[in-house]
């Protein structure tokens, strides 16, 4: 469980250090991630030997945690603007429905593909419900498919 919300953070950690890699700056993407590592590899030989797996998992969220915090404010600084905490309740709730839903379902590992495939589908679905993702999303993202894919789908 510890290691869901290392990788919740790592997810954001991620998408941050594109946003400073893409304003011009992946020196301070090196930076934070540099000290992120420290910190794992410092509180990894801490928390091991004590918690075991359970340690390294801890390690890891507490990692992933500074460099998300970090790069958070570095993207804040920047663009004077992160994330409205309406999106972010809505993201929630959607990720909490799939979350819910994956619980419930078994799925064989030949199919997990397709039930990856409709679960994205119904994350998307979810997120224009609540009018998170909008047209204007839908049309951007059509915008960075190729047309070839476009033409055979329908788009």
């Amino acid at each position: 469980a510890i290691l869901i919300f290392g990788f919740g953070f790592l997810t954001l950690f991620t998408i941050l250090m594109n946003i400073i890699n893409g304003a011009g700056t992946p020196y301070i993407s090196l930076i934070i991630s540099g000290i992120s590592l420290v910190i794992c590899a410092i509180s990894c030989v801490i928390w091991i030997p004590l918690l075991g797996l359970s340690g390294a998992a801890l390690s890891n969220l507490v990692a992933n945690m500074f460099g998300c915090i970090a790069a958070a404010i570095m993207v804040y600084k920047r663009f004077a603007v992160l994330l409205p905490a309406k999106s972010i309740i809505k993201i929630c709730i959607a990720s909490f429905v799939l979350y819910i839903l994956a619980k419930m379902i078994f799925i064989p590992v030949l199919l997990l593909p397709l039930f990856y495939f409709v679960f994205f589908v119904i994350y998307i679905f979810l997120l224009i419900i609540m009018k998170e993702c909008t047209k204007d999303d839908l049309v951007l993202v059509k915008s960075v498919i190729p047309v070839w894919i476009t033409k055979k789908i329908n788009l």
